[in-house]
């Protein structure tokens, strides 16, 4: 039987998503720029390309981007609740961060939260910071959310636990203060302004940064706590359970 060896290594992987992030953030600000300075129909085909690139506009290129990364982290937490769970340890945490991201990541591509702000600006009123009537939401699933998992991060390895924390501190702050920014200026200016660009493509950069440093914090977690990942394709429960004896080899091999 023919067996392959994936090696993955947690420190470029992070770097290398990184980049792409920071270059979209700055392509979407630089275009929007150009566009506000020549006007939208000065270029039939630069308006075209800025809204394909522009990270604060939905259904493009960095929607997706982010959407991936989401899913990539819901993936390798998925990994994890299933190597917990099979070596008998404790994994309904990490089994509901999977949930959580796996939500986050349909959330972001198909704008499910957005949808909420035009209700709960009619039935709350808002204005100001909190005129994306969401925020408000976001901020009590936060909250929730951040009170049922403190137990769980006290447990974590110091660096994994430090990792967690930078993560949920760019992506809350991207998500929610940046945002509650974003969303004043909005209302004072109607989203006209390239000050509102700027900031939304400072919330986007941010909350791309704090997936992708939790996806990292998952790639060292599982090199530092798992080690290598098995992955086994069978047809049937007997061939299940004649493979079950076999050592297959290690499929993915996060390395630092």
């Amino acid at each position: 039987m023919k067996k392959t060896m994936i090696n993955l290594r947690a420190r470029p992987i992070a770097l290398i998503l990184a980049g792409i992030a920071t270059f979209l953030a700055i392509q979407s600000i630089v275009l929007r720029t150009i566009q506000y300075r020549l006007g939208d129909t000065n270029s039939y085909w630069l308006y075209q390309y800025g809204e394909l690139a522009n990270i604060n506009r939905e259904a493009n290129i960095p929607t997706w981007y982010s959407a991936a990364l989401l899913l990539g982290l819901a993936l390798l937490l998925l990994i994890i609740t299933l190597s917990r769970r099979s070596h008998g340890q404790s994994w309904l945490g990490w089994a509901g961060l999977t949930a959580i991201f796996t939500y986050i990541s349909m959330d972001e591509a198909s704008t499910i939260h957005e949808k909420l702000t035009p209700i709960l600006q009619e039935q709350l009123e808002l204005t100001g910071y909190f005129y994306f009537g969401w925020v408000v939401v976001g901020l009590a699933a936060v909250l929730v959310v951040g009170l049922v998992y403190l137990p769980f991060v006290k447990r974590l390895p110091p660096r994994i636990r430090n990792l967690f924390i930078l993560a949920a501190v760019l992506y809350v702050g991207g998500a929610l203060v940046v945002e509650s920014i974003s969303a004043n200026l909005w209302f004072h200016n109607d989203g006209t302004s390239l000050q509102f660009s700027a900031v939304g493509t400072l919330e986007e950069w941010m909350e791309m940064l704090g997936v992708i440093t939790m996806i990292y914090a998952q790639l060292e977690y599982i090199r530092t706590e798992i080690g290598a990942v098995q992955l086994n394709v069978v047809s049937t429960a007997a061939e299940a359970g004649v493979k079950a004896g076999t050592a297959a080899a290690p499929l993915v091999d996060p390395g630092d």
